[in-house]
């Protein structure tokens, strides 16, 4: 972790608003992974498109993460990698 303590890590990473505690069992029970692909698929409902994000690790092809919204942005996407951490 570079000698950054689990507080600084906290304070320099102003992107996931968490304490931390939160970081250190992120850290400490976190499955290492090699890659992580984030993709998303265009469903309609009612006649308007919603998109359907997933996090998926490529290696074991394990669901990590699935999310569901109205538009396609880079925000979006984030906000499945949040919930996968």
């Amino acid at each position: 972790m570079g000698g950054l303590s689990y507080r600084s890590m906290t304070v320099m990473s102003s992107l996931i608003p968490v304490s931390h505690v939160a970081v250190y069992y992120w850290v400490s029970n976190g499955k290492v992974r090699r890659a992580v692909a984030v993709d998303e698929t265009k469903l309609k409902v009612n006649g308007e498109q919603m998109l359907v994000w997933a996090a998926i690790d490529v290696e074991s092809r394990e669901i990590l993460a699935v999310n569901a919204s109205w538009q396609r942005s880079i925000l979006c996407a984030e906000h499945v990698l949040e919930r996968r951490l």
